[in-house]
C-alpha cells in the first residue's frame, strides 16, 4: 500500500563522507544514501558568460563551501550553495548566473516539493561526483530493484554514437575547464565535453 520513492544504493555513513554542511544540519543521517526511482532530463545552466571563480567566491562568502573534489560526497553542500546563488541572482561579467538544474522550477525543486523524505533524512539533492561513483559501484543491484518497482533504470550502456543518456549531471565542477562535471555511468569516470546547455539525465538522492 506504500509508494516506493527510492532505492538504497550505499550504506556508507554520510556524516563521515566529507560534507561538513550535511553532517552539521542532519547529524542523524548516518545510514546511507537513497536514489530516486525517477529520472529527469534537463540542461544544467543557461549562458556561459559568468565566472566560476565569482560563483565560488559568493558561496564561500555566504557560508556555502564549494567543492570541486572528486573525493568528498558533498552533493548536499553544493546543491544548497547553487540554490542560494540562484535565489540571490548574483551577477558575473554582466550575466546573471542561472542554474537551470538548481532553479525554482527545476526537476530538483519540483521533486522536493512533491515527494516527501523520511523523518531525519536530508532533503533531495543533486549528487556530487563521488556520490555518483557510489551509485555506479552498485548500479546493477539498483537497476534490479528498480525493475521490480517499475521505475526508471540507470543507463549503464551506450546504445549508439548520439546516445548521451549514460552521462549524468552532478553538482561537482571541473575548475580547470570551467564546467559542471557529467558522470559517465558506463565506466565510472567523468565526462566533461558537454556544455551546461546540453540536456542530460539527472538522478536525485537523499542521505538518511
Amino acid at each position: 500500500e506504500k509508494t516506493v520513492i527510492g532505492v538504497v544504493f550505499s550504506l556508507n555513513n554520510p556524516s563521515q563522507m566529507g560534507d561538513a554542511r550535511l553532517a552539521a544540519e542532519y547529524p542523524e543521517c548516518t545510514h546511507g544514501y537513497v536514489v530516486s526511482t525517477v529520472e529527469y532530463i534537463t540542461p544544467c545552466a543557461v549562458g556561459r558568460g559568468w565566472s566560476w571563480a565569482d560563483l565560488g567566491a559568493w558561496c564561500t562568502a555566504n557560508g556555502y563551501k564549494n567543492y570541486s573534489s572528486e573525493v568528498n560526497s558533498c552533493g548536499y553542500a553544493n546543491t544548497e550553495g547553487y540554490i542560494a546563488a540562484n535565489a540571490a541572482e548574483i551577477d558575473s561579467w554582466d550575466y546573471t548566473i542561472d542554474f537551470t538544474l538548481f532553479g525554482s522550477t527545476s526537476p530538483l525543486i519540483t521533486h522536493r516539493n512533491g515527494v516527501s523524505v523520511p523523518d531525519n533524512a536530508s532533503p533531495w539533492y543533486i549528487p556530487s561526483f563521488r556520490e555518483m561513483q557510489l551509485l555506479y559501484e552498485n548500479r546493477d543491484a539498483v537497476n534490479a530493484s528498480i525493475d521490480n518497482i517499475s521505475g526508471d533504470s540507470l543507463h549503464v550502456t551506450r546504445t549508439d554514437y548520439d546516445d548521451y543518456m549514460y552521462q549524468y549531471w552532478t553538482s561537482s565542477y571541473d575548475l580547470d575547464n570551467k564546467i559542471i562535471k557529467a558522470f559517465n555511468m558506463t565506466n565510472g569516470s567523468w565526462y566533461g565535453s558537454k556544455t551546461e546547455t546540453t540536456s542530460l539525465p539527472v538522478r536525485i538522492i537523499f542521505a538518511f
